[in-house]
Order: C-alpha cells, then sequence, then structure tokens
C-alpha cells in the first residue's frame, strides 16, 4: 500500500473509533463531529423499505435511544477495510441496564454488522448501512421520547400485557439479535443456509451468541462480495 492510501486507511480507523467512542460515552456532539454534513443512515438490506435519516435526523435518534438507559456499553470492532472504495465493516454490541422495563425487563443487549462509508481523504463518515432489529430499537425510542417522524417499524401495533408485540419473533427468544431483526436479508439458498445453519447449533443447545457468529460472519462474507448492491 502506497503511503497516502495507508494514511487515508489509518484515518478511516481513528474516525470509526471516534464514533464508537463517543457512543459508548453518549456523547452525541463528539459522535456527530465524525459525520459528513450530508450523512445518510440506512437500515439494511436496501430492499427493507426504510427510510433514510441525513445527520440531524440520525443523532437525534440516537440522543433518544441513549436516554432510556441508566447504564450503557458498546463494544464497535473493525472486521475489514476495503481501502478502494474507503469502507469499513464493523459489528457492534450494545448492552445496558434502562431506565425502564422494556420486554419484561430492564437488561438490553443487541448486536449489528455496519457498513461505513468514508470521504475520499477518510476524515468523515459518509454512509452508514447497518444490519440490526431496527424495529426493536424503534419500540424503545419511542417509549423513551415519543414519536419524532424518524420510526423505522412498519408496524403501529401497541406492545401487550406482557411487554412483548404480537409480532415479536413469534416467541424467540432472540430480541435485539440479528436472529430476531434481519431474517429479510436471507434470501437465495446461500442466506437461507446460513439461517438454517445458526439455527441448528441453537437446537443442538448452542448458544445464541454462536449462531450469531455464524449469522455474522455469512453477512461480512456477502457484504464484501457484494458491496454494489448497498450502493458502496
Amino acid at each position: 500500500m502506497d503511503p497516502l492510501s495507508l494514511h487515508r486507511a489509518r484515518t478511516r480507523s481513528r474516525i470509526l473509533n471516534l464514533f464508537f467512542c463517543a457512543s459508548a460515552d453518549r456523547n452525541v456532539p463528539l459522535l456527530r463531529y465524525g459525520l459528513a454534513s450530508d450523512f445518510r443512515y440506512d437500515v439494511a438490506p436496501p430492499c427493507s423499505n426504510k427510510p433514510s435519516l441525513d445527520r440531524d435526523g440520525f443523532t437525534r435518534r440516537l440522543n433518544r435511544f441513549f436516554e432510556a438507559f441508566s447504564t450503557f456499553r458498546l463494544i464497535g470492532e473493525t472486521v475489514y477495510q476495503d481501502h478502494d472504495r474507503g469502507v469499513i465493516i464493523a459489528i457492534t454490541r450494545i448492552e445496558g441496564t434502562l431506565r425502564q422495563p422494556f420486554e419484561g425487563s430492564r437488561e438490553w443487549r443487541s448486536d449489528s454488522v455496519m457498513v461505513v462509508k468514508f470521504n475520499d481523504n477518510g476524515t468523515r463518515i459518509t454512509a452508514i448501512r447497518e444490519f440490526v432489529d431496527a424495529a426493536r430499537v424503534d419500540k424503545l425510542v419511542l417509549k423513551a421520547g415519543g414519536d419524532d417522524g424518524n420510526r423505522y417499524s412498519e408496524d403501529d401495533s401497541e406492545d401487550d400485557s406482557d411487554g412483548h408485540s404480537d409480532d415479536d419473533n413469534d416467541g424467540d427468544d432472540h430480541h435485539g439479535t440479528l436472529l430476531g431483526g434481519n431474517r429479510g436479508v436471507a434470501s437465495g439458498w446461500a442466506g437461507k443456509a446460513a439461517w438454517a445453519l445458526a439455527y441448528t447449533f441453537l437446537a443442538a443447545g448452542a448458544s445464541v451468541l454462536v449462531a450469531e457468529r455464524v449469522l455474522k460472519a455469512w453477512l461480512v462474507a456477502q457484504i464484501r462480495l457484494n458491496f454494489k448492491d448497498f450502493g458502496f
């Protein structure tokens, strides 16, 4: 790699680490610093028909999400960087304690795979596409701060008496995981095979975390092979 490309790669890594650190500290102004003025956020896959958020909408939504927590922990890890496209694939995990019960518990865990696009010199994030259980996050944001028009859920139904909506994964205890929120991405035989393998691990007594690793590895591989399908 030539010196300029190496410098840009390191800059991208620093900016993404700043984004993760600011998120972990729930520091929205610092987090916003790393986002370009024309930044866009989308829930993946692109066929999910969810609205894009600009920088203001994204940070406003994050702020309401953060406000729902009394304790909060975020772990972000870069798993691949495409130097030619200026793109980083990262996986994240959020764990914390909520101020109010949600889905019958105050404990929260969510996982995601993020595709992060940078400007040419790597100093700002221009776009994020994220595989995440967006409908579940949406419900928490609505409960924490009301509806600001930046919803991802297409369903207006209220939670039922036990804290779960009628469509919460058919009773599966996978809330917040890729197992619970992204079945729609499993198009084609490869995707269906990955989901089947993950559930085979679960049926054999493996933890959700093990099944998650299977899906994360598959998602990262698919993203690397199909960047153009993600608008990158």
